[in-house]
């Protein structure tokens, strides 16, 4: 396969001077894995503020009234703002974790949380 980068052509050889990589190819394959992973990650939020979305559009469930909806609803936004304000201030403290370890920390937090319920 054949590919013409036009003007990524310079920034593929300025990566290949750093070092890191034994061809262009290496750089392009892992351009495209980063281009794949990003791409999940956006279907995985579209799909969650979906379902988000529809689980607030039904409205309350029996028996809560609308009142107590709304209240709940603005309880949860501001613990949203509150988690997205707290993770900005960890990046900025240099205290990100990857992707997997972040789900490894939420399955057990949820397992501790199941046991506890449970027994």
């Amino acid at each position: 396969m054949n590919v013409h980068l036009g003007d990524l052509e310079e920034y593929v050889q300025e990566k290949l001077a750093r070092g890191g990589y034994g061809s262009a190819a290496e750089i392009i394959r892992e351009a495209l894995r980063k281009m794949r992973e990003l791409e999940t990650e956006e279907a995985i939020e579209r799909r969650l503020e979906t379902y988000v979305l529809k689980g607030i559009d039904q409205g309350p469930p029996e028996g809560v009234s609308v009142e107590e909806w709304d209240r709940r609803l603005e309880s949860t936004r501001e613990r949203m703002s509150h988690f997205v304000a707290e993770g900005l201030e960890q990046a900025e403290r240099g205290e990100l974790v990857s992707g997997d370890e972040a789900v490894t920390r939420i399955r057990e937090k949820q397992q501790r949380r199941r046991r506890r319920t449970a027994g």
